[in-house]
């Protein structure tokens, strides 16, 4: 897939809403401790059911505890009904 140095590497964080390439990195087998985080909202539902170790969206400046209730369903029906609820209350 890729060549580096695994050695200097102790994260990757993809903001790019690439969930293809998610997905390419998630199945690689992890043979050193590199983790793998999700960094933008969109297909955020989608990045959840990979094998991520987190996610750091911007929405989390704003909204850290939306963030923080998602990744801890961490499933795509509690991900919408989440995004449901959040987008009736009043900023």
């Amino acid at each position: 897939m890729y060549a580096f140095d695994k050695t200097r590497i102790v994260g990757l964080k993809d903001s790019s809403g690439d969930i293809n390439l998610m997905k390419e990195l998630t199945a690689q087998p992890r043979s050193f401790s590199c983790k793998i985080y999700y960094g933008r909202e969109h297909l955020l539902d989608k990045a959840l059911e990979l094998d991520i170790d987190g996610i750091f969206p911007g929405t989390g400046n704003a909204k850290p505890q939306l963030i923080l209730q998602l990744w801890k369903q961490r499933d795509a029906e509690s991900f919408a009904s989440t995004q449901r609820t959040d987008t009736n209350k009043q900023p």
